[in-house]
């Protein structure tokens, strides 16, 4: 900040991962520091996952000279209309991609569809990283970020104001020059490559090239005794899911630390991450070997019915020959009872032989111990494993991982004037009000305020919305949380007494509570702040 004003002049984002959700709660966020004035003053960014699809989308608009508001109008299209899912599973199914590798797979399909729909100039040719490193555009630093396999570390395809910033890390570092002709939009797919839903991107082969051939510095460094060693690439969420790391390293870089830090955050809500069921498996119900005698008993009518039908139509066809209507009155019924017989008494061969005899210490005697077991009870145990494991591997372990990032600014008192976590759990019912907004005279927000909030934080993360409702709900949801926290952020730089503020500051802070106080009254998720 200068002398002459005390608004921050240089704002970094830090945008998290999270699909959709986090698109639209970034998109509302950046939204409103446009509406009222610090827009321009947003000059680092870094992004994961979901935040890497809005964040190379707002680049490309800036890189093409659009305002704000037609940027909006176009990504909020994009998110509507364009099908991801289904355009990248008809892919799978399509021609070869235009990669080295030539491998069909759903994540370079998705790269496909970004680089025809997102990130491409107006005559269609898919924007190159080069384009962003040459871009006259506001942002001196943007991240996005992804993770490489090879070492567990932050893969950064970056523009830096810094010459010291690397193209991957301190173990994977691809040659600067070369890097120019990666496509933007294997650097959106890499980077929301989230694990379980996609498999990993191998870097350079599952990359698109200008001229379908990989820049011969990135080809030697890929490529050993001869054959390809490509670099796994998947969701930057999984080493840090708010890319708070990468966003101080660019203040390192330059020597430079942001004005202001915001870190928009998509993630779970912490309180309870994972609420154990209500109703618990009940013992009474059909047992398993109830279920093994019904398995049986089908089985010997299929075989029976096979043996059955097999000699009527033996008969009848010796006696007048064979007729075509014989096709759907013997043949079917016999292929189906044969098929469906052989399928029941696999599976319990597999069930037997592969399953409960390989049972550690127990072997044969293991079915004696649990078949009477109810089967209700069985599908209660098999969902509550189920459930803890996802929730460990979706919410617990990205907890730790997101609270190792906070650590980072959180920890450090060189960033206490300067931070600002816009959380999009923050307004929700139940949650405490900071002393320094009622001291501020800052009223909670409302109950229909608080629904909102609790709607946004309750989608799923998704790469669709199931309706323009849920859009508008999450981006209101951003503009909300982020006037409300930068409010909190003034009264801790300048005092709790508006008319002591400097005039800047003053007209800022009445415009935040104004649209506050508006939307206390009426929270229309499809207005814009």
């Amino acid at each position: 900040m200068t002398k002459a004003t005390k608004l921050p002049e240089c704002i970094g984002l830090a945008l998290s991962g999270g699909g959709y959700r986090a698109a639209a709660f970034h998109l509302g966020t950046v939204e409103y520091l446009h509406a009222i004035g610090l827009g321009p003053s947003i000059k680092r960014m870094s992004t994961v996952s979901g935040g890497t699809i809005f964040g190379a989308a707002w680049t490309v608009a800036l890189m093409e000279g659009r305002d704000f508001p037609d940027f909006v109008t176009g990504f909020r299209r994009f998110l509507l209309d364009v099908d991801l899912v289904k355009r990248g599973l008809k892919s799978l199914s399509g021609r070869a991609p235009k990669t080295p590798s030539k491998r069909h797979s759903l994540i370079a399909g998705m790269a496909g569809i970004y680089a025809q729909e997102l990130v491409r100039d107006t005559a269609g040719r898919p924007y190159l990283l080069g384009d962003v490193f040459d871009a006259r555009i506001q942002l001196e630093d943007v991240i996005f970020n992804a993770t490489e396999f090879r070492y567990g570390l932050a893969f950064r395809f970056q523009r830096s104001a810094s010459g010291d910033a690397l193209i991957g890390n301190g173990s994977v570092a691809v040659d600067r020059t070369a890097a120019r002709s990666i496509r933007l939009a294997d650097v959106v797919a890499a980077s929301s490559c989230f694990p379980g839903g996609f498999e990993p991107l191998a870097f350079p082969h599952d990359f698109a090239w200008p001229d379908g051939r990989i820049p011969a510095p990135i080809a030697a460094q890929f490529t050993t005794d001869g054959k390809p060693a490509p670099l796994a690439l998947m969701d930057g969420g999984i080493c840090d899911n708010q890319g708070i790391e990468s966003l101080l390293l660019a203040g390192t870089r330059t020597k430079r630390p942001a004005d202001l830090f915001v870190i928009s955050d998509v993630s779970a809500d912490p309180l309870d991450l994972w609420p154990y069921p209500d109703e618990a498996a009940r013992r009474k119900g059909l047992r398993l070997s109830t279920v093994r005698w019904v398995w049986i008993a089908l089985a010997l009518a299929c075989v029976i019915s096979f043996v059955a039908l097999g000699s009527l139509a033996w008969g009848g066809w010796a006696e007048r020959g064979f007729d075509w209507r014989d096709l759907f009155t013997f043949v079917v019924p016999i292929a189906l009872s044969g098929v469906v017989g052989f399928g029941l008494w696999w599976c319990y061969r597999v069930v037997r032989d592969e399953g409960l005899t390989k049972v550690p210490k127990l072997g044969d005697r293991s079915w004696r111990l649990i078949k009477d077991i109810a089967v209700r009870q069985l599908v209660g145990m098999i969902a509550l494993r189920v459930g803890s494991v996802l929730c460990l591997t979706t919410d617990v372990f990205m907890a730790r991982i997101r609270r190792l990032g906070f650590t980072l600014v959180y920890d450090d008192p060189k960033y206490r004037e300067e931070r600002v976590s816009n959380l999009i759990y923050e307004l929700t019912p139940g949650r405490d009000w900071a002393r320094v907004l009622m001291d501020l005279g800052v009223e909670p927000p409302s109950a229909p305020m608080q629904a909102l909030a609790k709607e946004a934080s309750a989608m799923p993360t998704t790469l669709w919305f199931d309706s323009q409702r849920q859009l508008d709900v999450v981006a209101a949801t951003g503009r909300m949380t982020i006037a409300v926290n930068l409010m909190k952020w003034i009264g801790r730089q300048f005092g709790t007494d508006p008319a002591k503020y400097p005039a800047d500051v003053r007209a800022l802070f009445e415009r935040l509570l104004a649209d506050w106080r508006r939307w206390r009254t009426e929270p229309d998720p499809a207005s814009r702040g």
